[in-house]
């Protein structure tokens, strides 16, 4: 991989553990600062790779540290801190992206079915349509996922989980949340019919900030992972009808996600985020059905492990 000093930097962090790799530096005498912990070669960067493929969300999570670490760091002044995290963001973004192409690359015309632990750059996400060809698919559009324009309309939430110098794991799942169902606005004849029968970018409803569930659910899933949060794409059925919402973990314990439904409690609107009971959970080997209660009644969730997709 062809990586530039701040993703060396970043990328050394994340294959030896080190949090804070970016922040360990030295002033030359023209006051540059000369990194002191970065990929040395090729053997490194095969395994970065290698362990990014075994397990994505370690790899992601090492490398949240380190950014955190950015505002932290007690050799610059406060007010140079979020410059320089500024300019470590679009490194952090391009690094991200060039990892996933690497351990996972095109399947071609290859279909998958079951639902994936981790959405990578190129994943297509055909719901259970396994037809390649447009002109012969039911209606549904195909959903591309290209994270370089996704992560650029988000990267003033980047910036902003970032600026803090810290944040919980469930701080951060509630920012993406509430960031997500701001951006998107529920329109189920646009977002549900307009783009039916194609392949969409992800970001494009982003871009025109219409959509229906899939939309949050992929969204919210891609922008979790970024952040090095264990989550899954959830697909179920929900008061009789198909729905699509997400799964995290937090403080050791699972809970479902729906940023497309938040949750009125004594009039008072809140992200639909509750525990759930399992310690474990394996959306292709179980059925799961949760119920979660607010003003507005009952609402249910019925799992699936029905999802065709493929990486392009």
């Amino acid at each position: 991989m062809n990586l530039n000093i701040h993703q060396q930097s970043l990328a050394f962090g994340a294959l030896y553990e080190d949090e804070d790799a970016v922040t360990s530096y030295t002033f030359d005498r023209a006051k540059l600062k000369n990194l002191e912990k970065c990929l040395a070669n090729n053997s490194e960067a095969s395994l970065l790779v290698k362990k990014f493929r075994d397990d994505p969300k370690q790899i992601l999570a090492l490398l949240r540290r380190n950014m955190f670490s950015i505002m932290n760091d007690p050799k610059i002044l406060e007010g140079e801190r979020f410059d320089r995290l500024e300019r470590y963001i679009p490194d952090y973004f391009d690094l991200m992206i060039l990892l996933d192409k690497t351990a996972f690359p095109s399947t071609g015309n290859r279909i998958y079915n079951f639902v994936p632990d981790y959405i990578p750059e190129g994943f297509s996400d055909m719901g259970a349509d396994f037809v390649l060809d447009e002109r012969s698919r039911l209606g549904r559009e195909k959903i591309e996922v290209r994270k370089e324009l996704i992560f650029n309309q988000a990267r003033r939430l980047f910036a902003d989980i970032y600026s803090t110098g810290r944040m919980s794991k469930g701080e951060i799942v509630e920012k993406i949340a509430n960031w997500v169902y701001r951006k998107i606005n529920y329109d189920h004849f646009s977002g549900g019919v307009q783009f039916g029968r194609k392949s969409v970018r992800l970001d494009e409803f982003l871009s025109k900030e219409i959509g229906v569930c899939r939309h949050y659910a992929l969204t919210t899933q891609v922008l979790n992972q970024a952040f090095g949060l264990t989550s899954r794409l959830m697909k179920c059925d929900s008061n009789g009808g198909a729905h699509a919402a997400n799964l995290v973990r937090t403080d050791g314990a699972w809970s479902l996600l729906d940023v497309t439904s938040p949750l009125i409690v004594k009039g008072k609107q809140y992200v639909c985020l509750f525990p759930l009971p399992e310690k474990d959970i394996d959306l292709n080997k179980n059925i799961y059905n949760w119920g979660v209660r607010d003003d507005n009644g009952e609402r249910e969730y019925i799992t699936r492990n029905n999802m065709y997709f493929r990486i392009k």
